[in-house]
């Protein structure tokens, strides 16, 4: 039977404490740098692989001798409140290896609240084990990532807090769309009723304000209308017998006298 360990082995625990015996050391300086680039300088000069997704940002400024890549990180991240992950997973050739999709990863393992999982593809009579959260020490990781060549990825990511206070922040600009989309409502398809639900919603607005409004709306309409589709309202309005400039009220024949005007 085949047997596929999944692609990553995730580390819940923090990096300070999943440092290997007698690393390398680096000596990296920041300045107000944004800490994008500060994970980037890291990544190079360690020699390592470091991700973060679009939650990480902020300014860096440190200066560091001769420390870990891990004690590097571990300082970066306090300082901005970001969280970071050791992980091992497969080489990734084509770039496609993200933090986004890692830690999307990471969040579903760890809501199974099992300590391990075991798919079985009835077809192909692979095995794909999952490792979600295991007790630091049971497992010698550097050598089971070593023996399935799996390399060394660093995860950072905004802490909890941040995300959920992101995430609140979030629901609550969608709640208040959904409470203006309410207010006005959805159109009737009858084009009266329509109409009149307009009219009683720009009613409610200070005269000065409709009237900007209206024709705002009135310049958005015109602009998102197609040549042709001008020229079959220009051509509507002919057939109605309405001005070619306001449309408001019959036009009047060349030479003729308004209503109600006589002769002298």
């Amino acid at each position: 039977m085949k047997v596929a360990i999944l692609c990553i082995l995730l580390v819940l625990t923090g990096v300070a404490h999943a440092a290997e015996e007698g690393p390398p050391t680096i000596s990296v300086a920041f300045s107000d740098v944004n800490v994008g680039d500060a994970l980037a300088a890291i990544s190079q000069k360690g020699g390592v692989t470091v991700l973060g997704d679009a939650s990480v940002k902020g300014k860096v400024t440190c200066n560091l001798s001769d420390v870990t890549v891990e004690q590097a990180l571990d300082t970066v991240c306090r300082t901005n409140k970001l969280e970071c992950v050791k992980a091992y997973a497969s080489p990734d050739p084509e770039g496609k290896l993200s933090a986004a999709k890692l830690f999307k990863l990471l969040d579903a393992l760890k809501e199974l609240e099992r300590s391990t999982l075991i798919c079985v593809d009835a077809k192909s009579q692979a095995q794909t084990v999952f490792l979600p959260s295991v007790k630091p020490g049971s497992i010698e990781l550097p050598a089971m990532a070593e023996s399935l060549k799996l390399k060394t990825v660093y995860l950072v990511r905004a802490e909890a807090e941040q995300r959920a206070a992101k995430a609140a922040k979030e629901k609550a600009k969608l709640a208040a769309q959904d409470s203006g989309v309410a207010a006005f409502g959805v159109p009737p398809a009858d084009p009266t009723a329509a109409a009149q639900q307009v009219f009683d919603y720009f009613s409610q607005m200070p005269f000065e304000q409709r009237f900007e409004v209206m024709r705002e709306m009135g310049r958005m309409f015109r602009d998102s209308m197609t040549p042709e589709q001008r020229e079959a309202m220009r051509e509507r309005f002919r057939r109605d017998g309405r001005g070619p400039r306001d449309g408001r009220g019959p036009r009047r024949e060349e030479g003729s006298q308004p209503p109600g005007h006589e002769p002298h």
